[in-house]
């Protein structure tokens, strides 16, 4: 059998989330889902519990990653104004 190589790998763009991290700051991070975490916490003790938990969850890590692009940013733009 035949070892699968992968596929070139082609530049991917996701321009409305590189718009947010280029023009947000913390504040706006950690606010884009502050609405749907309200609304599952309120699910979290239902029968939709174990659900509404997961998905918590997986807001938690979307968050972090925007927290860490955003802090990326930061620190790219100071490590620039170092530079010059």
């Amino acid at each position: 059998m035949a070892a699968k190589t992968a596929p070139a790998a082609e530049e991917i763009h996701y321009p409305t989330l590189e718009r947010f991290l280029e023009s947000a700051d913390e504040a706006a991070a950690k606010k884009l889902y502050g609405a749907t975490r309200e609304k599952l916490e309120g699910l979290a003790s239902g029968p939709k519990g174990p659900a509404a938990k997961k998905a918590m969850a997986g807001i938690a890590k979307v968050e972090q990653v925007l927290l860490n692009g955003i802090a990326f940013r930061e620190q790219a733009a100071a490590a620039k104004k170092g530079r010059r």
